[in-house]
């Protein structure tokens, strides 16, 4: 059984790392490779759960675009439902296991803060420049500290240097 290993499991990742450490721990190789296996499916079922509550509030989002707009004519309020969308994915993306890793949750917090800090500005202020100006300035920086922490090959985003 410990032959029928996937691939996933044989090429060094997570896979290989926890079979690696249930034989470390006195796991025979049919129980590691079993218990993996189990792993694998339970966090498949969470990335479905995700994908359908995802797909559902887009499903929603657009119907309420469309019923707001040709029932009551609020076709440029109506476009908030948008924005508003990207922070409920957010929170999905916080709220549910199989979203992403804990990285990818905090970067679902961060553009939430960063839309909320756009809609704040242009509602209030009525300065919708100076929003799409700090929006484009935050993601800009967002997307520069992504790339060094990347080349710097930080693990904890999953890369690793190579020499």
């Amino acid at each position: 059984m410990a032959d029928e290993m996937t691939e996933e499991m044989r090429e060094p990742s997570k896979g290989l790392n926890q079979y690696q450490e249930f034989i470390a721990s006195g796991m025979s190789p049919e129980e590691a490779s079993a218990a993996i296996t189990r792993s694998q499916a339970k966090a498949e079922k969470e990335k479905r759960l995700y994908r359908a509550a995802r797909g559902a509030l887009w499903s929603v989002i657009a119907l309420l675009y469309l019923v707001i707009g040709f029932v009551f004519g609020w076709w440029h309020p109506g476009w908030l439902l948008f924005p508003f969308g990207v922070c409920l994915q957010s929170v999905l993306g916080i709220a549910l296991p199989g979203a992403k890793s804990r990285r990818g949750r905090v970067a679902a917090a961060i553009v939430s803060g960063q839309l909320c800090l756009f809609l704040m500005i242009g509602l209030f202020t009525g300065r919708w420049i100076l929003a799409c100006l700090v929006i484009c300035f935050s993601l800009a920086a967002w997307e520069i500290l992504r790339f060094v922490m990347l080349w710097k090959g930080d693990p904890k985003n999953g890369s690793q240097k190579t020499e």
